[in-house]
């Protein structure tokens, strides 16, 4: 995990210590308006990506620091060896890429923030946690399930992308959503150079096809705009954790837009998946139901 520890000003209760949390997999915020859930998820967001910034709740966050074997293998991962007009080759400095960012690097200094990310820490938010924080809003939980550029399926870059060429995990995925709404998702690749998501009656034929039987099935099923906010809310999310990159994801009240019962099976998927991966999930709620879920989930939870 990339987060090893999670330090507030406060304590649970009134008279006692600051809270310590150790290596969180999944940590609710629950309390009621105002209580400051929003304000110490704007914290971690924060201090995840820009470094040192002002706090109120939030003391700091310890990162997990790197071996010089995986910084070896995240500068040949990240270098980026094309190069724009006007920009040249310095021994000591490399364009690194993911995703939409790039960057020019020094390397000897990218590789000390890694290794001692306290010592360093907003060279580490800034070029390295930044990179793998997404933050989730009503808004942007919807639009998760939004068409994607299919891409290069030999090298996916997108998450629907990788999803598709992973059977297991799209399979593992559509037996969840199937539990939630007696539907099937499925990924049509028939229209231009998209990936769209569908939801049908019955499972899908071979997905990476445009055989006959799998075209049928597609003009049949209804496109995910079709269905409800909270439908496209609740696939988006859990489609991103089960497939997507980020190791830190940060949720303002999930259980927008969802019924108890979604926001309780909502909460138990959440921590199921981030207790078995290296992905860490900060969530503020007001949801009993979401929160139940997510304790009964069997996974590492604090709340």
């Amino acid at each position: 995990m990339l987060i090893e520890e999670v330090r507030l000003r406060f304590g649970a209760g009134q008279g006692s210590g600051p809270l310590v949390l150790d290596e969180p997999a999944v940590t609710i915020f629950v309390g009621p308006n105002n209580s400051g859930k929003s304000m110490v998820l704007r914290e971690i967001a924060n201090f995840s990506s820009q470094g040192d910034t002002p706090r109120a709740i939030l003391d700091g966050l310890k990162f997990r620091k790197h071996s010089v074997e995986e910084i070896d293998e995240i500068l040949e991962a990240w270098t980026d060896n094309w190069r724009n007009p006007g920009e040249v080759n310095n021994p000591h400095q490399v364009y690194l890429k993911f995703g939409n960012w790039r960057s020019l690097i020094h390397v000897p200094r990218f590789r000390q923030s890694l290794q001692n990310p306290d010592e360093n820490i907003n060279d580490f938010a800034q070029n390295y946690a930044a990179r793998h924080m997404l933050i989730l809003d009503g808004p942007s939980r919807i639009g998760l399930t939004a068409e994607q550029n299919r891409g290069d399926l030999k090298d996916p870059q997108s998450t629907f992308a990788k999803l598709l060429t992973d059977d297991p995990r799209r399979q593992s995925l559509r037996n969840v959503l199937f539990d939630a709404f007696g539907l099937y998702l499925g990924m049509d690749i028939s229209e231009g150079a998209s990936i769209h998501l569908r939801y049908g009656n019955t499972a899908p034929p071979n997905e990476r096809t445009v055989e006959d039987a799998t075209l049928e099935w597609m003009r049949n099923a209804r496109p995910i705009n079709q269905w409800s906010d909270g439908m496209k809310a609740f696939t988006g999310m859990l489609l991103l954790l089960r497939a997507g990159d980020p190791k830190i994801v940060i949720i303002d009240e999930p259980e927008a837009f969802l019924h108890p019962t979604l926001a309780y099976k909502l909460g138990r998927e959440i921590a199921q998946t981030a207790s078995q991966g290296d992905k860490q999930v900060f969530v503020s709620t007001h949801s009993s139901q979401f929160l139940m879920g997510a304790i009964q989930s069997g996974g590492k939870v604090n709340a």
